[in-house]
């Protein structure tokens, strides 16, 4: 790319040359350039690579938005048929469960959730484990949870150990 530029002020750029590095300065835009600085473009993006950002937003239908847990649009689901003790690793799935499930200390963080559903035909036990604490939504009632057949809570940490859980069935 050539820009054309005249070292004497006041001497104007002919319309050709004013075209031209307008051309010129649109075909050697990347996105790289676009977005440096906090700028922003509304041009389609192809790329068959990964795009790291810290602030991506996407438009449309035909997109997938994913990251290292998978699709961003979906909530993954884990099955569990026996009783289950929750790991850091469940942030933002579903556990599918026919048994009781457990929170201990120290798993989640301020802002991570786990919905748990209850797939079977009779109540499960959702267990506030030593040293956590359980509110149900909407109430300052504490400790462990009885989630009916066929239930939904999603149990989501508001402070070190301390969450509150909300759902269809909950009791």
């Amino acid at each position: 790319m050539t820009i054309v530029k005249r070292s004497t002020k006041g001497t104007a750029l002919t319309y050709a040359e004013m075209d031209e590095n307008i051309r010129d300065l649109y075909e050697d835009t990347d996105i790289d350039r676009v977005l440096a600085n906090g700028n922003t473009t509304t041009r389609n993006l192809i790329t068959t690579g990964t795009i790291t950002s810290t602030g991506f937003q996407t438009t449309g239908t035909s997109a997938t938005l994913s990251d290292a847990k998978g699709e961003i649009r979906s909530v993954p689901q884990e099955t569990k048929s026996t009783s289950y003790v929750l790991q850091s690793s469940d942030h933002g799935k579903h556990i599918s469960t026919t048994a009781g499930v457990t929170l201990n200390t120290g798993i989640f963080t301020i802002g991570q959730n786990v919905t748990i559903f209850n797939n079977s035909s009779s109540s499960i036990t959702i267990t506030q484990g030593t040293s956590v604490t359980i509110y149900l939504a909407g109430t300052a009632n504490t400790g462990s949870r009885t989630l009916a057949q066929r239930g939904i809570a999603t149990l989501l940490c508001v402070g070190t150990n301390t969450y509150v859980i909300n759902g269809g069935g909950l009791s």
